[in-house]
């Protein structure tokens, strides 16, 4: 079975770091916790990214647009199929406006 590489987006780093220390001022192991949700979430990427399904929003989708929901926060990665790999490119809270962020 083919197995995707996963690759980071710079600005995936600042959005994760920004959830974990917003978490982290309510709860150190909540914060723990979702580290290792997303860190999880995002390895089943590897076998499986095309079961993801692209973005609703048309101009994002037509970017190539995934979504990975991940309790209250968005995953956004591209799949770049034949070289086999997982681009993330954000993590953002569910209920901003991806459209004008992306």
């Amino acid at each position: 079975m083919k197995q995707y590489e996963i690759k980071y987006a710079d600005r995936y780093y600042e959005d994760l770091y920004e959830i974990l220390d917003y978490l982290n001022n309510f709860s150190k192991q909540t914060a723990q916790k979702y580290f290792k949700l997303i860190d999880k979430k995002i390895d089943t990427l590897r076998m499986a990214p095309l079961g993801v399904s692209y973005v609703r929003n048309e101009r994002l989708r037509a970017k190539g647009f995934r979504c990975l929901y991940i309790r209250n926060y968005c995953l956004f990665f591209k799949v770049e199929e034949e070289n086999a790999l997982v681009k993330i490119e954000r993590i953002l809270y569910s209920k901003r406006e991806f459209d004008l962020i992306l």
